[in-house]
């Protein structure tokens, strides 16, 4: 008896189907894999740029009723607490106003004269013309000044940015000043030494702080001296 040992067309068809399912299962469990080992990778990055206050030494993200200023890093200061800092209006839309932490030599009005830190949340105080009101420090980006945010009766203040710390200076620093807080802020770029004092393009005259200015779109404004930002308890 002889045997037709000739796959019938159902046959291969069946079988060409099977081997393309196969294929296509690999193919989609290979690019899973692929995704789960980026994933895993991407997360272990951003736990190694990712730093909490809490981690930093001698530091802290909620404190009370402080003012702020700057102390000049490379020319001498007039005295032990830096020269004061207030919020200067920058612009407004409707229903919220735009401000910036600003040098009061060179913008003699202060309605905003207390802040708090909650929570990592950097927070304006207003009195005065300004009382009942307050101002949320958004979120910084190099080469960017701090832009604070002030609402008008029941619109939603902008979400305010969640990444600022008071951190303690060290002895070894020898300033004068090494019994004040000093203003940071929580991300890979940042470091105390990240801020600056530099003309304000828009507003002739104002000397606004700015934060890593070098790291602009445009490399930055011209004629900054870097600083550090003191928090003074009232």
């Amino acid at each position: 008896m002889a045997f037709n040992l000739t796959p019938s067309n159902h046959l291969l068809k069946s079988s060409n189907h099977q081997l393309q399912l196969s294929t296509m299962f690999a193919t989609v469990k290979s690019t899973l894999l692929n995704a789960l080992a980026l994933g895993a990778i991407l997360s272990g990055m951003a736990g190694v740029n990712a730093v909490t206050c809490n981690e930093l030494p001698n530091s802290t993200n909620s404190l009370s009723n402080f003012a702020l200023s700057v102390w000049n890093l490379t020319l001498p200061n007039a005295n032990n607490t830096g020269a004061p800092l207030v919020l200067a209006e920058k612009a407004a839309i409707t229903g919220i106003q735009f401000w910036s932490l600003t040098a009061y030599a060179s913008y003699p009005m202060n309605d905003y004269p207390i802040f708090n830190l909650a929570n990592g949340e950097l927070v304006a105080v207003g009195s005065g013309p300004a009382a009942g009101t307050e101002g949320f420090a958004g979120e910084v980006t190099p080469g960017s000044w701090i832009s604070f945010a002030v609402t008008k009766g029941s619109l939603p203040s902008p979400g305010p940015a969640t990444d600022f710390c008071a951190v303690g200076s060290t002895s070894s620093e020898g300033s004068p000043n090494s019994q004040y807080y000093r203003l940071n802020i929580l991300n890979a770029e940042a470091s105390p030494q990240s801020w600056a004092i530099c003309p304000d393009g828009t507003h002739p005259g104002q000397q606004t702080l700015y934060f890593n200015p070098q790291a602009g779109a445009s490399g930055g404004p011209s004629g900054c001296y870097a600083v550090d930002v003191l928090i003074l308890p009232l």
